[in-house]
């Protein structure tokens, strides 16, 4: 096992001041790149600017999309994918600093967490050149406490320990989108599906098929936060599930939110490139409601109503300005929800608008 020392002086970009006990990193890993299982002395905040990666740990796997972080303590094995371009952002702390600022209870173990504008400010702002002792020392707080407010665990996916389990759950991500059958699986490690099924609620907390249903939303936020192409509809016929609905019912049980909905929170949840556009929102909803996910056609219509909004004070004769009567009335209600071509059209032209 390979255990780093703290970051060295050479890795610390010369404008990242920071506090004693408290180091901060940032580094570019190209997509396909792997960090093979290691450990630190200290505990440390990952947060990926731009891109998506996974962590694996002793108790599983953690996707980390751009609108996630995750906290690794001190001392615990793990490895990192880097699913995408990666703009890493790092603090490492102390043992004894988190001790002495009276942080170091609730964080002695593995999480992920959502990360809030706030947050994602705060991190972003101890990077950006600009530091005081007493500015960052006042960001390293504010990031310790609001790691304290965003826990969440929708993109875990837990590994049993005990071994033919975990051969079997390896079995299932390796093919995620396959559909397992406990009575062929439990074969194939050498046990039976009563076993099997009693092992995956004891190790995971998690039943069988729950255990699966997670692996299969862990798949379908991977292609989501790494394919910005990807839709809806695609995503529920890779995944077999028998139409959008289910997928997205599915989608919302594991994460509280359908797919689209997690989708464009993690691109409003910025790293460096900044907060969408309502058109580029207006078009994520538009191409959902094209692939027949329900409520997307409604999302679609409120998002290009603001769009509107912003277009009736800024009108371009002969553009969008023609979807609207005399009186400036929308004429938007007219369009049929089946068929957005024109609405397409319409947000292409608001872009020269909006910038």
């Amino acid at each position: 096992m390979t255990v780093l020392e703290t970051p060295i002086l050479r890795e610390v970009r010369s404008n990242h001041h920071s506090p004693a006990g408290v180091h901060l990193v940032a580094r570019d890993y190209p997509k396909g790149m792997r960090i093979d299982l290691h450990m630190h002395r200290e505990a440390q905040l990952i947060y990926a600017a731009k891109g998506t990666m996974q962590v694996t740990t002793p108790a599983g796997r953690w996707l980390v999309p751009p609108d996630r972080a995750v906290w690794v303590p001190a001392g615990l094995e793990h490895a990192i994918d880097l699913l995408a371009d990666i703009e890493m952002r790092t603090l490492y702390f102390d043992l004894s600093w988190l001790k002495r600022e009276q942080r170091y209870d609730g964080l002695t173990r593995e999480f992920v967490v959502r990360v809030s504008p706030l947050l994602n400010q705060a991190i972003l702002a101890l990077f950006d050149g600009r530091n005081t002792e007493e500015r960052t020392e006042l960001l390293v707080r504010l990031v310790m406490l609001e790691l304290h407010q965003a826990e969440d665990s929708a993109t875990f996916v837990p590994l049993p320990r005990e071994a033919r389990c975990r051969r079997a759950a390896m079995i299932v991500l390796d093919d995620p989108t396959g559909l397992h059958d406990i009575d062929t699986l439990a074969r194939a490690v050498g046990t039976s599906a009563r076993t099997l099924s009693r092992l995956f609620s004891s190790e995971t907390q998690l039943s069988f098929k729950s255990w699966c249903q997670r692996a299969r939303i862990a798949a379908a936020i991977e292609r989501i936060s790494t394919d910005a192409s990807v839709s809806v509809k695609q995503l529920a016929t890779q995944l077999g599930y028998a139409s959008v609905p289910a997928f997205s019912a599915a989608f919302r049980q594991v994460t509280g939110r359908t797919p689209t909905e997690f989708a464009t929170h993690a691109v409003s949840s910025p790293g460096l490139t900044g907060r969408p556009t309502q058109t580029e929102i207006a078009k994520a909803w538009i191409a959902q409601a094209e692939s027949g996910e329900a409520g997307a056609a409604d999302e679609a219509r409120a998002a290009l109503v603001r769009l509107e909004r912003h277009y009736l004070s800024h009108p371009v004769k002969g553009g969008w300005y023609d979807q609207f009567d005399r009186d400036g009335k929308s004429l938007i209600d007219t369009i049929p929800a089946s068929s957005f071509y024109h609405v397409l059209c319409a947000v292409t032209e608001a872009e020269q608008v909006l910038g």
